[in-house]
């Protein structure tokens, strides 16, 4: 008997590390509570091996353990046929138990929001008010990692304290994973299908900027020659920077995004 309870033990540890520990359910309610507005959703997988593990631990400043790799899907979720953000689901370890966060994205992998969907501690309604919730809404990976939230959040309780720490992980984690995992697929939505054809050209010193102006909106791509394996891309409204995403690398830092920034508004701010 005893045999036959470890051998039970074995294969739920193997079933829960082939998924990654990342599963949605009951996804159409879960994606209307974060999405009200969403018409409809398709999910694309992948798979995360050793070899993604081994990349994502030289982004993350944690190590990534092999029981979290696996199958994991991504919610695409649609809006007037525009992709208005992304849901990916992720399960953390923590001394109550298995916690499942939901996180929302936006194409450019800033968090928009996120819910827990299973989490066995009373400290779950402080994490949820608005002055906790917004050191994460807004953010990329490198604001993320530039800053922990015990800088910005205090609180007396060690429950939160420590909840807060594994949503910290939990989050550069998802965004980390979702470039490395689906960035080919996404790329295929973060600028319009006819800026291909109808993009303008521009070189600037040491990089070369492609553009497109739709109405009030113009998208761009942008490529370093310091960088030329990434592509940086975005969008204008006004004149104004609403998007921008930045691919994850350790050759990236925030003063590399912060002259990307002043370079595509300086050259494409005017263009209203």
């Amino acid at each position: 008997m005893k045999h036959i309870c470890i051998l039970i033990i074995m294969l739920n540890y193997l079933n829960l590390s082939g998924q990654g520990f990342c599963s949605l359910r009951n996804p159409q309610a879960k994606i209307k509570a974060l999405y009200p507005n969403c018409q409809n959703f398709k999910t694309i997988v992948s798979s995360i091996d050793e070899t993604t593990r081994k990349e994502l631990n030289q982004l993350l400043p944690f190590p990534l353990h092999y029981y979290e790799i696996g199958r994991h899907d991504l919610y695409l979720i649609n809006k007037d046929e525009e992709i208005e953000g992304l849901i990916h689901s992720r399960s953390e370890q923590s001394k109550w138990g298995l916690i499942e966060i939901v996180w929302s994205l936006g194409l450019d992998l800033t968090v928009k929001d996120f819910a827990f969907q299973r989490c066995r501690t009373s400290a779950k309604s402080q994490i949820l008010k608005p002055q906790i919730k917004q050191f994460f809404i807004g953010k990329n990976f490198y604001k993320l990692l530039s800053k922990k939230p015990s800088s910005q959040i205090h609180s007396s309780d060690k429950n939160v304290q420590e909840l807060i720490e594994i949503l910290y992980k939990s989050s550069l984690k998802t965004i980390a994973l979702t470039d490395i995992a689906w960035n080919n697929k996404l790329k295929e939505y973060r600028l319009p299908k006819s800026f291909i054809e109808n993009k303008e050209t521009k070189r600037i010193t040491d990089s070369t900027l492609f553009y497109m102006n739709q109405q009030d909106q113009t998208y761009f791509k942008l490529t370093t020659d310091k960088l030329p394996e990434y592509e940086f891309c975005g969008t204008l409204v006004n004149g104004n920077l609403t998007k921008l995403y930045i691919p994850l690398s350790s050759k990236i830092d925030l003063h590399t995004i912060e002259n990307i920034k002043i370079t595509v508004t300086n050259e494409l701010g005017h263009l209203k």
